[in-house]
Parts: structure tokens; sequence; C-alpha cells
């Protein structure tokens, strides 16, 4: 991933969880937010910082940007297809796991695979 591809800024993060069409996924929450311009896709990774310590946060972030970078390529072909830019922010449920320095990347890769066939299904314009 690019830095380019990385969604920045509070605003930026605000108006995707406002205004996006959510998608709830076992350990994983996924907003997603339709722009006008060309097929670009731009992903932002939150954590709470209530619930977990900055070393928690950044592990959290870390899994989930590695599981994204696996399992990316459907919701940028679909991005590419629907004509249209993208913003995903993926945002890791509040309490939904305790001891987070057992959380492994399968279990997160598994839920952001999830996502993005949700997400891939929605930009390409099935609803199901």
């Amino acid at each position: 991933m690019k830095k380019t591809d990385l969604l920045r800024g509070r605003g930026a993060f605000d108006r995707v969880l406002r205004s996006g069409r959510r998608f709830e996924g076992d350990l994983l929450g996924c907003h997603v937010l339709r722009g006008d311009e060309a097929g670009s896709v731009r992903v932002g990774f939150a954590v709470s910082s209530r619930t977990y310590g900055a070393v928690r946060r950044n592990r959290l972030r870390r899994l989930m940007r590695e599981a994204f970078r696996r399992e990316h390529a459907g919701v940028v072909a679909a991005a590419e297809r629907s004509g249209r830019s993208v913003s995903v922010v993926f945002r890791f449920r509040v309490r939904v796991v305790a001891d987070v320095e057992r959380l492994g990347l399968r279990a997160v890769q598994q839920d952001v695979a999830l996502l993005c066939s949700n997400v891939s299904r929605y930009l390409v314009g099935d609803r199901s």
C-alpha cells in the first residue's frame, strides 16, 4: 500500500464514519463512502483510544493493515468497475477481544476478507 492510498486527517475519517455505508464483522466494522472521482481507493484504520493503550492500538492497526493488504484486490477491482473513488475505514469493534496480544492475523484476515467481499458487492451495485 502506498502512502497516497491511506486516508488521512480527522475530517476525512469523520466524513466516512458519519456518512458512509456500514458493514459489521465479528471483530471489525467497516464504513464505506463512495466519491465522484475515478476508481481510487483510500483506506484508514481506527482503534478507540478509550479502550486500548497505544501499544495495543498500534498492534491492532498493524494487523488490520496487513490483512487489508492481502485482501484488497477485490475492493480495488470493484472501485474501478464502478468508476468512482472509494474511502474505506476499518475500525476495531470496542470490547470484542479482551486479550489483544493473543489475537492473530488469521482471525483479523478472515474478518477483513468478509468485509471486503461485502464492500465489493456494494460497490458494483448488488445490495444483498
